[in-house]
């Protein structure tokens, strides 16, 4: 599995991918940390290190995307310090320091030790490492040249360094050749001229097929969808999965599902054959898309149209991610927001696809049954913890609740739902601080299916979002759907559907690198505390029937909007221009 890619990982936003890292190298570069040992994102020194670490293990990790080259060898292989007056090539150095027998074997005292050393690589190298690049021709030059050591001088003789790494190796050239004598010594260089240098080892060459790139535009012939991304587990994105699914087969497109979760019974295996159709469609963000690259290869990518459906929750795009969109021939977006992230990054095709955002499974449930109070008027703010705390900002909405009800109201409560347990959360620690242990604001940390999950939700009287960004808000949209009124920060993906009275005021706040995965130099929104009180307090006062009202006439616009069949016949034009699926005439607009 891939490690977080979330965390303080500075870099500059301007910052884009050197030239000796491969698409594949670079795209474990962003995601593991772990092979990084923790250094920024823009070290420089690190980053070459990092090439040792492709090419000796990166193949245990990643074999259908490994890959390495004449510029890789070049970094490798690049002289570094190796002591105050000393240089290695770089994979020597770091030999070095990964086994104290070979530090203690090669004391680098002087330059003879080191030439002795770099004698050693090219005898042993290949069985030491799985990967054993050749040494440079200085190097090697080096490595040819007569040894200096008063042992091996005297009377004149010059042996060749490699000639006495051989003899030192190997106990029959020993027997064969006295280095004691004069004459010994001559024969020994001697043979390694005749015989000896044409058995040294030549090194690994790099492999024989080019880099495995992002693959041509070959087409499949079957037509149909195949979905990729998350559809059995219980989160937005998981949903996204299932809806896009659900809208396809509503306007009779032919798709399947494959969940690539890692831990997912077909992660560790996804059956590039089951992908029978033309089209696919990565419905998951744009960094498990890279670590699927990663995992599977471009075998996974090639023959099809790929279309990045990903959620983005921030108003630019990482320059150091873009080339994830290389994977991929156009983008679809949720919301105005997010395709506008994606067209400042690509020239490609980028397309707003509102999803279906359907109710149909809410289970019909009553407040007794999931015991909240009947007759309290109840907030709810629904999240997952999971996807980054910063952004979602439950302590402002706790904060808002006790600015608008003072503590003498106890006819009024706030339900923090989340999808899971936040507590391990970075930052759950500023929510309780916001709840200043107030009783009538209550946590509900557990997970929910999708129908439990809409039946609680139908059982509130108004949803709450105090987030600093969402690239749509399918929450939101779900809660209007069901007549729930909602009040929402008014930025990002949830303006395309919310109406004046429910967006809250806000202010830009820098996003900082703890809260958002390569966030750095971008921006969200700060919810106005004050404003969303006041509205809490206006929306409580309006009285149920008028509510009712409200939520009867916007649930009726939001089915509209994102109902299953408008979705299906939005993505049947989309793939009918670009993929050659065709649109069914009683679909046409």
């Amino acid at each position: 599995m891939i490690g977080e890619a979330a965390g303080p990982d500075f870099i500059r936003p301007d910052f884009i991918r050197p030239d000796f890292m491969t698409c594949a190298m670079w795209f474990a570069w962003l995601l593991r940390r772990d092979a990084r040992d923790g250094a920024r994102l823009d070290d420089a020194e690190a980053q070459r290190e990092f090439v040792l670490w492709w090419l000796l293990l990166g193949r245990d990790h990643f074999p259908g995307a490994w890959w390495y080259g004449p510029r890789q060898e070049a970094v490798v292989m690049e002289s570094v310090a190796a002591g105050s007056t000393l240089a290695l090539p770089r994979l020597l150095r770091a030999l070095r320091r990964r086994s104290p027998q070979i530090a203690r074997d090669f004391r680098l005292d002087d330059a003879e030790d080191a030439a002795e050393f770099c004698c050693w690589y090219r005898l042993s190298g290949s069985a030491a490492l799985s990967i054993a690049p050749p040494l440079p021709p200085a190097v090697i030059a080096l490595t040819e040249a007569a040894s200096e050591r008063p042992a091996w001088t005297a009377s004149g003789t010059r042996v060749p360094r490699m000639a006495v790494a051989m003899w030192r190796a190997n106990p029959g050239l020993q027997g064969s050749y006295d280095a004691q004598s004069a004459a010994g010594r001559n024969a020994l260089a001697s043979w390694y001229d005749a015989s000896g240098r044409a058995i040294v080892p030549r090194g690994a060459d790099p492999p024989a097929w080019p880099e495995p790139l992002p693959p041509p535009s070959v087409r499949v012939a079957d037509r149909g969808v195949n979905i990729i991304g998350y559809p059995n587990e219980a989160s937005g994105v998981g949903e996204d999965a299932r809806a896009l699914a659900a809208a396809l087969t509503d306007v009779g497109i032919e798709n399947i599902s494959i969940d690539v979760r890692p831990g997912s019974p077909t992660a560790a295996d996804v059956p590039e054959a089951a992908l029978r159709h033309g089209v696919t469609v990565f419905c998951l963000n744009p960094f498990d898309t890279a670590r699927l690259f990663l995992e599977r290869g471009p075998a996974l990518f090639a023959g099809r149209r790929n279309i990045g459906y990903w959620p983005w929750e921030l108003p630019i795009f990482p320059a150091v991610w873009r080339g994830v969109i290389d994977l991929v021939d156009e983008v679809w977006a949720a919301s105005e927001f997010t395709a506008a992230a994606m067209r400042a990054s690509t020239g490609k095709p980028v397309r707003v696809l509102p999803p279906a955002v359907t109710t149909h499974q809410r289970a019909k449930l009553t407040r007794r049954q999931i015991g909240l109070p009947e007759q309290e008027f109840l907030f709810i703010y629904p999240f997952d913890p999971n996807s980054y705390l910063a952004r979602k900002n439950p302590e402002a909405a706790a904060a808002a609740f006790r600015r608008a009800f003072p503590a003498a109201d106890d006819n009024v409560r706030l339900i923090l739902r989340a999808n899971g347990d936040p507590a391990a959360s970075p930052g759950w620690s500023r929510v309780w601080d916001a709840m200043a242990g107030d009783p009538r604001i209550v946590v509900e940390a557990r997970s929910f299916d999708r129908p439990a999950a809409l039946g609680y939700l139908a059982c509130c009287d108004c949803l709450i979002s105090p987030h600093r960004a969402e690239g749509l808000g399918r929450n939101l949209a779900e809660a209007l759907a069901l007549g729930v009124p909602v009040l929402a920060t008014g930025f990002s993906g949830c303006v395309d559907f919310l109406a004046p009275a429910e967006a809250i005021r806000w202010t830009w706040r820098e996003v900082a690198a703890e809260d958002y995965p390569f966030g750095e130099g971008a921006w969200w929104a700060e919810p106005d505390i004050a404003h969303m009180a006041t509205r809490m307090r206006a929306i409580r006062r309006l009285g149920a029937a008028r509510r009712a009202s409200l939520g009867r006439r916007r649930a009726v616009q939001i089915q509209a909007l994102f109902d299953p069949a408008t979705a299906g016949r939005r993505y049947a034009e989309a793939l009918g221009e670009r993929a050659g699926v065709p649109v069914h005439g009683a679909l046409t607009p």
